[in-house]
């Protein structure tokens, strides 16, 4: 089951009021309800792209993502700035906001872990790769005629390093 961004997101307006010609006015919550959700299905999708390691898809939607942060950002600060905008709205929107906002912050916090995961796996491999490169550069040890060990000869030493290569899988 593929938790992708939903396609038909329609604003759901719960508290929204109709105007004559037919428009709908959003209510005081409406938007960081609509936000929230937006963030919410991309941090699914991330989520489940980190899970199945393919971590090159992520910046298909990177933009998206941090308009939606920045949007976000300024609604909650404006919302701090008025509590009063709380106050103002429907009490199943104000339920609905507490709900959206919960699950973000459970899925962002199961995101963070997965990146960091993500990431030490990555440092680790680099890591490994790259004690392996020093190990085969180091100079070969020869012994002297008093069975003493030596460097070898400058004909004994590796003439250049293997090259590195990053798999963007990984």
């Amino acid at each position: 089951m593929s938790a992708a961004p939903r396609q038909d997101a329609q604003p759901q307006v719960s508290a929204g009021t109709t105007t004559g010609a037919g428009a709908v006015r959003l209510g005081p919550l409406d938007a960081l309800i609509l936000i929230t959700d937006r963030l919410v299905d991309l941090i699914t999708a991330e989520n489940e792209i980190l899970k199945t390691q393919r971590p090159s898809e992520l910046n298909k939607q990177i933009e998206e993502k941090q308009r939606l942060a920045a949007m976000y950002a300024r609604e909650m600060a404006s919302l701090q700035k008025d509590p009063a905008r709380v106050a103002a709205a429907a009490p199943a929107d104000a339920i609905r906001l507490k709900e959206t906002t919960a699950r973000f912050r459970a899925l962002v916090e199961e995101n963070g872990r997965r990146v960091n995961a993500m990431r030490i796996v990555s440092e680790r491999v680099i890591k490994a790769v790259g004690d392996e490169i020093a190990k085969r550069n180091r100079a070969v040890s020869a012994y002297d005629k008093k069975a003493a060990v030596k460097p070898a000869s400058a004909s004994w030493q590796v003439a250049r390093p293997p090259s590195l290569a990053l798999d963007q899988r990984v």
